[in-house]
């Protein structure tokens, strides 16, 4: 009965370690403000928490990256990572099938953290706000071992930088704003 009870532990122990685990991917824009027309490139960042060796690394991400908030078509991809499965299609405000990865077996693992994994570019088509989205699975190596399997993780938190996209509308009730401020301080 002891020892039942010390398995229960052990395993309560290694749930929780294991539900400790996480990682995120950030999307970074290069301006904060775009007009139709213009393209925006994001970097994405990859990041994890939970793995105690030094030696962790980021493995890889495969799936898909999108626009939100606004019309925007990617123009770019590029993998900042050692390798790829496939190169990603371009489909409107899509990046799809993304495989791309680093590994200790060719020397590429990188314990960075974050560290940035791919860059992508969109071209805004409208006036509106814009951010990015993803979706796919992540992989994690705990360490530089070379027969290290890595842990998967389908479910991770994305946050994305908003660039703002005024409208024709919203640019002239920012330029008669700034002149009627500017009227009231002259006077």
């Amino acid at each position: 009965m002891q020892r039942m009870a010390h398995w229960g532990v052990v395993l309560g122990l290694l749930a929780g370690y294991a539900s400790a685990q996480s990682v995120s991917l950030h999307f970074d824009a290069d301006r904060e403000f775009a007009f139709r027309g213009d393209v925006v490139t994001w970097t994405v960042y990859a990041s994890f928490t939970g793995f105690d060796d030094p030696t962790a690394y980021i493995g890889g991400f495969v799936g898909d990256a999108w626009v939100e908030g606004s019309d925007a078509r990617v123009v770019s991809f590029e993998n900042l990572m050692s390798g790829a499965g496939a190169s990603p299609r371009f489909v409107g405000g899509h990046l799809k099938g993304i495989n791309i990865f680093n590994t200790a077996l060719l020397g590429t693992n990188d314990p960075s953290n974050p560290i940035p994994i791919f860059r992508v570019g969109t071209e805004i088509e409208t006036f509106l706000a814009t951010n990015m989205n993803a979706g796919g699975t992540i992989s994690v190596l705990a360490n530089d071992d070379l027969l290290t399997e890595p842990t998967l993780f389908a479910e991770f938190t994305v946050t994305s930088d908003l660039v703002n996209l005024p409208g024709p509308g919203g640019a002239c009730v920012l330029a008669v704003g700034c002149g009627l401020a500017g009227r009231r301080r002259a006077g």
